[in-house]
């Protein structure tokens, strides 16, 4: 492993102790999908690679009356006048 594959060991064991869940696929048969990390990870990093698993991403779209789209994540003051569309992102599982 080189310095910048450690580091991002690093940072995925760090994300496992604070409880994120993690997902890992296996380099002999890397045409299969990721696969959730059940119990303790075993760490074989010469075998497998690591991953946070990815969160959908939200937000909202607030179409205003003279056709200026506005995106945001943030809660701020919304107008009443204009249409508001909560987006949240749809992840393909197999990615």
């Amino acid at each position: 492993m080189n310095k910048l594959e450690t580091a991002e060991a690093i940072l995925v064991m760090q994300a496992w102790i604070d409880g994120e869940e993690l997902e890992y696929k296996d380099h002999v048969y890397p045409e299969n999908d990721w696969r959730k990390v059940a119990g303790n990870p075993l760490w074989s990093l010469s075998k497998n690679s690591y991953r946070i698993k990815p969160k959908p991403r939200e937000f909202w779209i607030d179409l205003t009356d003279n056709a200026f789209i506005e995106c945001g994540t943030g809660s701020r003051y919304w107008g009443e006048e204009n249409e508001l569309i909560k987006v949240r992102e749809v992840l393909d599982e197999n990615l």
